[in-house]
């Protein structure tokens, strides 16, 4: 890597621990909060859009969607190194197993079977959208993006094999329980 493309590279992530840090102080709220906030405002989401799922999450830290479409959110850091640095340290499977708990929530569970609120809407949302296909006897799919987002530098080997088979497993459509109208889920990583 050239020095201007490491110290390009070094500068935006400088400025990406700083945008957590300050959101964490000003939100009085823990890193990891803030990073799932900060993290996907840089990747172009509005926050007033997306709802936040602050601790047990099922596999979703956050979720937004539309009157065809889902995407659900899925974010993965480290804590700061001694040094008070972001920590890029590669990601294991943990955030695609949390993609397939997230998918599983999402074909089998209903809303009187959560607890937290959060999820609850989202199920709720989830019917609608299907409902709704269902009455305007429209057959097309309802399209659910997965987004695992990793504050680091990429997935282990072993994690991005299991991403592949996890990216793989998703090519045919599925169906919620209960509802004739086909789903698609569409994984994705984002990463440094």
């Amino acid at each position: 890597m050239l020095p201007s493309q490491s110290s390009h590279r070094q500068a935006f992530i400088d400025i990406l621990a700083n945008d957590i840090k300050n959101w964490s102080n000003d939100e009085a709220i823990p890193f990891y909060t803030a990073a799932t906030r900060v993290l996907l405002k840089w990747l172009g989401y509005e926050l007033d859009d997306i709802t936040f799922i602050d601790g047990r999450d099922r596999g979703i830290d956050a979720w937004s969607a539309t009157e065809t479409s889902i995407d659900i959110f899925q974010i993965k850091t480290h804590d700061f190194t001694n040094e008070d640095l972001l920590d890029l340290h590669n990601f294991d499977g943990n955030g695609i197993r949390d993609l397939q708990n997230a998918k599983l929530l999402l074909l089998h569970d209903h809303a009187v079977n959560v607890n937290k609120k959060e999820l609850k809407q989202l199920l709720y949302l989830r019917d609608s959208i299907l409902h709704n296909r269902d009455l305007q006897d429209e057959q097309a799919e309802v399209s659910i993006s997965l987004h695992l987002v990793i504050l680091g530098n990429q997935l282990t080997p072993q994690a991005k094999d299991e991403f592949k088979v996890f990216e793989e497993s998703n090519s045919q459509l599925c169906y919620v329980e209960g509802f004739k109208i086909p789903v698609r889920f569409h994984p994705s990583v984002y990463s440094i």
